[in-house]
C-alpha cells in the first residue's frame, strides 16, 4: 500500500465519520497552486477544514503531529482562498484535524478527531 492509497483510506474515513455525525462534505482535496486541504465541510453555520493524517505506524510519531505550524499557516491560506472564491459567509470557520492509525491491512486501528485544532 503506498502513500497515496493510505492518505485516501484515511480521508475516506473521515468523510463517513462527518456524514455520521451530520456534517456535509463540500469538498475532498481542494487544491490551489501552493496546497491543498483534504475536506471541506459544514455543519450549520459552521465551515470546517480538516487535515486528515494517516499513518501505518508510530515509527515518525502520531500522525497529528506531522501538522506543523507552517503546514497550518498553509491551510488557513487556502481557506481564505476557497470562502472568497465562493463567496461564502458563516458564523464560524474551524480547523480540525482527524489522526488516524491503519493496520498493515488497511483497517483503522485507532483514531482521533480534533476539533478546533488550530
Amino acid at each position: 500500500m503506498n502513500n497515496k492509497e493510505i492518505g485516501k483510506l484515511g480521508e475516506d474515513f473521515t468523510v463517513e465519520f462527518l456524514s455520521s455525525r451530520g456534517f456535509i462534505v463540500l469538498e475532498r482535496n481542494y487544491k490551489v497552486s501552493f496546497g491543498e486541504i483534504d475536506i471541506i465541510a459544514r455543519k450549520g453555520d459552521i465551515l470546517i477544514f480538516v487535515e486528515v493524517k494517516t499513518r501505518r505506524n508510530l515509527d515518525f510519531g502520531m500522525p497529528v503531529e506531522s501538522v506543523s505550524f507552517e503546514k497550518q499557516n498553509r491551510i488557513k491560506k487556502i481557506a481564505e482562498i476557497y470562502v472568497k472564491n465562493k463567496q461564502l459567509r458563516f458564523k464560524e470557520i474551524r480547523f480540525d484535524i482527524m489522526s488516524i492509525i491503519l493496520s498493515p491491512k488497511g483497517e483503522v486501528l485507532n483514531w482521533e478527531y480534533l476539533p478546533n485544532a488550530f
